[in-house]
């Protein structure tokens, strides 16, 4: 049994059914691989050397003296508990329930039990009285009522407590069990609390029994005032409560904070939980006290559970007329509706009093929750979103999914479950806002369907949005605001509304909605880098760094030279700070004049990467000599979206059996859009030349400062959350990786729903780069390949080839690898492997001697070469699954390196490419469309220059390029026997005459359209390069022009006339690329494959 539950990820759990109304105990184990429960005994049984039970399972608490043999009348005694108590079989039914998304119409329980529990007669008893309740008499109805241990997070699990009232968790609101099992008992504490304190409302209370809470805040109470109440007699443990003006010192989180010792005993005491810290203090004797408290967004509660709150005695601090929800009810049909009026759970079992899942969080008492004894929990009810987040289900495990804008994200729940907890005061504000972008949508894009094929392709060059229409519709959602005013200002050296995305978010209740705009070191202002301990923990929104990498340690030195790779192109960078200049993101000062103005001035080392397009990414190394990086510490840890999120997101999408269209969005300039505080502007200086008098000091995130990764991931977190809330219940699931967006939306109204919100983020200012979106049925993502149209999700064809690159490279160098390109290719395949499992036993391979650490190379290459060869294989064969999947629209050229070649051609220019592109940023030709088209335009040359010289024609038709007698180009092919071309059989030919305007029309197409979707070497090269060079060649299909363009080049297919250039091209054939057979080839010679 025990074999079979691990085996299906199952947990178990003990019980007892008196719990749940059955007249005996009738322990009772259960075991299942649904979500959520995780309950107190939840580890396997335990026996004792003389084979008795030992546990988990402790005594239940009750005294039993009914006896289970014999007849009684004409029936046997264990007759009626065979079958399970009406409630312990609704408890079964919500743990169910806590795995689906949208609950059914849960139907009434009836009575519950058919022997009336001893607590609930005594508390008639003394009902029936009409006294006033002693402490004594609260003490004996505790001693008949079923204890819980306390919730694990107090700290200890000594002690014991009994709950009842509401409950607000995981996103779900509504009455514990105890409300409807123990409805006299409940009535009768609340008769002695308001005796005590006739003033005070609470929605909840807790009977807590020598339980010992741990310094901690109860941020999953409502901001109102707690009350606690001494019953018995005991010495000492009174309550310490922070205070500013207290004597008496605690130690939280390695911090001393002082507070105040409130006496217990005898007594009563009110002091706000949510929002300082408390703690018990050490007593003697036996202390019982009751805390009674109001769970947060108990107001969302149902009218008929308010009412039934009420005839319970608890004195609610609401307006009924607020609680009554009849049609726009937070929560959706099917839980809290008439004839429910028993506990309603989520994810963590039955009322949520014991042990749980590690995202939700038990709302109780102050003593009870001791949530904060580690430091602030997350509260999934920010989501305002109902149940529990999605789980992503990958190689065999279970995940909560990731999607990059925070825990609160409501992306992270299923669409159907977004914004059932929002208020009444949320949901007309999300309704005035969508109202606002439906207007800007329709008045911008009529035709959305088109609008978004043309993103999909790459087409959109800038945004269909004008800025006076996003203005307007800026315009409108500040009216709708506290601020107008404030909200229409955009804070200098950044592109966000944060005044309107703050306010707005503050009306959404959002948790961390004053880091935009509210005090000194908001995103409006500027935020610190952290070199002085500045950033704090913000749980709401990331959960906690446990581990951190180790930097290199180097001395410090204020001033440090460039790299070699930023003197090589300081002119480039000089034009790429001036333009950072206009944009408010760096400034051009002197060092003498920076340290009048900056309390430290430090010139990091600069480096730079030059990009595929010629432009030149400054590196700011932090690290070395300034040691910026060194200082910074950042509390909370970046969770990134990944395979897992992937697979999940195309498993969703089909789930719908809707169509789907995705779309893969880049943001320009994501780190440099977050504004540094002015302080610590002198930290961030730099040169374009270390000999240079200039200063560059940034002003905004610069990448390559530590803290700049997490500042970029909490700014666009809130703006992403924002758009979220907004778009509620719409289909759209969401991911964001750094500044790369994915997203994918499904049903009739998809393309509807894609612009919305992309009009969210535009009207937010998100500075998005349209010529870098692409999409449709599939889309690649940060290395990822997603297809929702067969439903398919692995790495992308650029990734595989690398890995297939570099290991044709190593077996050119007779299998000898430098370490630090050997932990890159390890690096790569980590990556690759998150997805394709099977690669991951083969990824172990770097011994404690590895050749870069010992003097044995003879042995460690022959072991590298062992693990190559298994992972060609693999390889191998995945490359001829993805093979079939290859769309057939591509073309092979291949570029020769001799007299008659090209190459040194094409370096030149993409050199002047990228000179121009410097000057043009906007250029309307990309680098593939420049390459390719002097591909054409020389051999248009070279046929002209023919023409001219009869002695050229003469030699090509001696080399049999040319028909000897005919104006006419022969078709060739290779002859292995010959080792060179030769025509084909029968002959196939293309007339001269016709060739000239073939060309013309084949670079019309490249110049006007961009139907060139591909033009990639297979290797790098430069003018230096005396081999040949292979290019791969994909065009679309789609249009007039796309189609007539392949036409135009399979007609060039083995042209003879494409030896004037040293090129042949051929169609891609649907088999193995070269490199997989290559791979192929070296296992077979070692007689493993």
């Amino acid at each position: 049994m025990q074999q079979a539950i691990q085996g299906a990820k199952g947990v178990t759990w003990a019980l007892y059914q008196c719990h749940y109304g059955a007249s005996t105990p009738k322990p009772t184990r259960l075991a299942t691989n649904l979500p959520g429960p995780l309950t107190e005994a939840s580890e396997w049984p335990v026996f004792d050397d003389d084979g008795w039970y030992a546990g988990p399972l402790s005594s239940c608490g009750h005294y039993h003296n009914q006896p289970l043999q014999g007849l009684e009348g004409d029936q046997w005694r264990t007759g009626p508990s065979a079958a399970y108590p009406s409630a312990f079989c609704y408890y079964l039914a919500q743990l169910c329930l806590g795995a689906i998304i949208t609950a059914p119409q849960l139907a009434d329980t009836g009575a519950v039990g058919q022997v009336e529990h001893e607590a609930e007669r005594y508390a008639m008893q003394e009902l029936d009285t009409g006294k006033p309740v002693t402490r004594t008499a609260v003490s004996t109805l505790f001693s008949l009522l079923p204890k819980e241990p306390p919730h694990k997070a107090a700290g200890s699990l000594e002690g014991l407590v009994f709950v009842s009232g509401g409950f607000s968790k995981g996103g779900i609101v509504g009455l514990r069990q105890n409300c409807r099992l123990f409805p006299r008992s409940t009535l009768l504490v609340n008769k002695f609390i308001k005796e005590q304190a006739p003033h005070h409302c609470y929605a909840a209370f807790s009977i807590l029994h020598n339980v010992k809470a741990e310094a901690h805040k109860d941020l999953g109470n409502a901001p109102t005032m707690n009350l606690l109440i001494g019953v018995s007699q005991f010495v000492d443990g009174g309550l310490w409560v922070e205070a500013s003006d207290g004597t008496h010192k605690l130690t939280i989180k390695d911090q001393d904070v002082f507070g105040t010792v409130h006496a217990v005993c005898n007594s009563t005491v009110l002091f706000d939980a949510r929002n300082s810290w408390h703690a018990t203090m050490p007593w003697t004797g036996d202390r019982l006290v009751i805390a009674a408290y109001n769970p947060a967004f108990a107001e969302n509660l149902p009218a008929q559970q308010h009412q039934q709150l009420r005839d319970l005695g608890f004195p609610l601090d609401l307006d009924p007329q607020d609680a009554n929800v009849p049609s726009s009810s937070t929560l959706p049909s099917g839980l809290g509706d008439a004839g429910v009026d028993s506990e309603v759970l989520g994810a963590a079992g039955d009322d949520g009093d014991s042990a749980v899942h590690e995202e939700v969080q038990v709302l109780g008492s102050s003593e009870e929750d001791a949530s904060e004894g580690k430091g602030e929990k997350f509260d999934p009810s920010f989501s305002r979103a109902l149940g529990p987040p999605m789980q992503c289900h990958h190689e065999g495990y279970t995940k909560e999914f990731v999607d990059g804008f925070g825990l609160c994200s409501p992306g992270r729940w299923p669409p159907e479950a977004r914004g059932h907890l929002q208020t009444l005061e949320e949901r007309k504000h999300v309704a005035s806002v969508m109202k606002i972008l439906e207007d800007l949508v329709q008045d911008a894009i009529p035709d959305v369907k088109r609008k978004s094929m043309e993103l999909a392709l790459g087409r959109l060059e800038s945004s269909p949005f004008t800025e006076e229409q996003l203005w307007r519709a800026r315009e409108r959602i500040c009216d709708l605001l506290p601020a107008p005013e404030t909200a229409r200002e955009v804070p200098e050296r950044q592109p966000f509304l944060l005044h309107m995305l703050g306010q707005s978010l503050k009306l959404l209740n959002d948790p961390d909605w004053e880091i935009l705009c509210q005090g000194p070191e908001s995103f409006a202002e500027g935020v610190p880098l952290g070199c002085n301990g500045e950033l704090k923990r913000t749980p709401q929104v990331f959960r906690e760094r446990v581990k951190s990498r180790k930097l290199d340690e180097t001395d410090f030195q204020p001033i440090m030279q460039n790299y070699s790779s930023a003197e090589l192109t300081q002119n480039q960078l000089e034009e790429k700070f001036k333009q950072d200049e206009a944009l408010g993101r760096m400034i051009a000062t002197t060092e003498a004049a920076a340290r009048q103005e900056y309390p430290e001035v430090l010139v990091a080392a600069l480096g730079a990467i030059c990009k595929p397009n010629g432009d030149v990414r400054p590196l700011h190394d932090a690290t070395h000599g300034v040691r910026i990086n060194n200082r910074i510490t950042v509390p909370d840890r970046l969770e990134t979206p990944g395979p897992e999120e992937i697979v999940e997101m195309v498993t969703r999408a089909k789930a719908t059996k809707q169509a789907a269209f995705c779309i893969s969005a880049d943001i320009s300039a994501a780190h440099r859009c977050v504004k540094i505080k002015k302080s610590d502007w002198g930290r961030l200086g730099c040169k374009t030349c270390s000999s240079s008098q200039t200063l560059w000091i940034n002003t905004v995130g610069t990448f390559g400062v530590s803290s700049a990764s997490y500042h970029w991931s909490r700014l666009f977190g809130a703006i992403g959350r924002w758009a979220l809330r907004i778009m509620a219940q719409r289909w759209t699931l969401q991911i964001i990786y750094v500044d790369d967006l994915h997203v994918v939306v499904v049903g009739p109204d998809r393309f509807k729903t894609l612009w919305l919100l992309l009009a969210a983020y535009e009207v937010a200012g998100t500075p998005f780069n349209y010529a870098k979106f692409k999409g449709g049925h599939e889309a690649e993502f940060v290395g990822y390949f997603l297809s929702y149209a067969d439903h398919r999700a692995g790495i992308s064809e650029r990734r595989c080839r690398w890995v297939l690159d570099w290991i044709a490279s190593v077996e050119r160098d007779r299998w000898m690898v430098l370490g630090r390109n050997l932990a890159e290719f390890v690096g790569r395949m980590t990556f690759v492997g998150r997805l394709v499992g099977w690669v991951r036993p083969f990824l172990d391979w770097q011994p404690q001697s590895a050749p870069w650490r010992s003097n044995y190379p003879n042995y460690q290459v022959q072991e590298l070469q062992q693990q190559v060869d298994q992972m060609s294989r693999l390889l191998h064969r995945h490359e001829l699954e993805i093979m079939h999947l290859r769309v057939d629209s591509g073309f092979v050229l291949h570029l020769g390196a001799g007299t008659r070649g090209i190459i040194r051609t094409l370096v030149a220019a993409s050199a002047e490419y990228a000179n121009k592109k410097m000057k043009e940023p906007r250029m309307h030709l990309t680098l593939k469309q420049t390459m390719l088209l002097t591909v054409f335009r020389t051999l248009k040359d070279r046929l002209a220059k023919m023409e001219e010289t009869p002695d050229l024609l003469a030699h090509v038709r001696r080399l049999g390029w040319h028909h000897p007698t005919d104006s006419q180009w022969l078709h060739l092919r290779w002859s292995q026997e010959r080792e060179q071309l030769i025509p084909e059989e029968p002959q196939r030919m293309f007339p001269h005459a016709a060739l000239s305007s073939h060309l013309d029309s084949i670079l019309e197409i490249l110049e006007e359209d961009k139907v060139l979707h591909q033009l990639s070497a297979t290797r790098r090269f430069n003018d230096q390069t005396d081999s040949t060079v292979m290019f791969f060649i994909r065009v679309s299909l789609q249009g007039q022009k796309a189609q007539l363009l392949f036409q135009r080049l399979l007609a060039l297919c083995g042209l003879g006339c494409l030896q004037m250039i040293d090129a042949t091209l051929r169609r891609e054939r649907l088999e193995p690329q070269p490199l997989a057979k290559q791979l192929r080839n070296l296992s077979d010679r070692r007689n493993r494959y």
